[in-house]
């Protein structure tokens, strides 16, 4: 991965910002990747707006986990059943736990990736319905908190 000129500078005001936020709640935030779809404007720091991401990206590059967020994590993930950058954004849908900088201040280097290719597995039967049906309901999540969005309140 490959940082960005101004990272430690967008740290330290990111570090600041959720510091003097405690009625914030979340658990991880994306800092390698953009959110596309159903997001809620937080704030703007040192150039970057960071936003409640309630579709959360697909990109697991670089990941800030806030204490408690991990700890719900470990408790209430059990079996991880789809590719990892999935789950999480399944995961952050279903109690939109997730956060977003924008633009990203982490980047891929480039380096060749040792994901396995999925080609085979997408080639058997019910694939494309579970496929369907996963995407489905963390997208109705997503949208749900979309609508609900309220930047410091309860969260539900």
């Amino acid at each position: 991965m490959q940082l960005a000129p101004d990272f430690a500078h967008v740290m330290s005001a990111l570090t600041i910002w959720l510091t003097d936020q405690p009625n914030l709640n979340w658990d991880v935030i994306n800092l390698g990747h953009a959110p596309h779809k159903l997001f809620s404007p937080l704030t703007e720091l040192a150039g970057h707006r960071l936003t409640r991401a309630h579709y959360f990206p697909l990109t697991t590059t670089a990941l800030l986990w806030s204490r408690p967020g991990a700890q719900r994590f470990v408790q209430t993930s059990g079996q991880i059943f789809a590719p990892v950058d999935h789950f999480f954004r399944k995961w952050c849908a279903t109690h939109n736990g997730g956060l977003d900088l924008s633009p990203a201040i982490v980047s891929p280097s480039g380096a060749p990736s040792d994901i396995d290719d999925t080609t085979q597995t997408r080639q058997n039967t019910g694939y494309f319905w579970r496929e369907f049906k996963r995407q489905s309901t963390t997208y109705a999540y997503a949208g749900y908190h979309n609508i609900r969005f309220k930047p410091f309140g309860p969260q539900a």
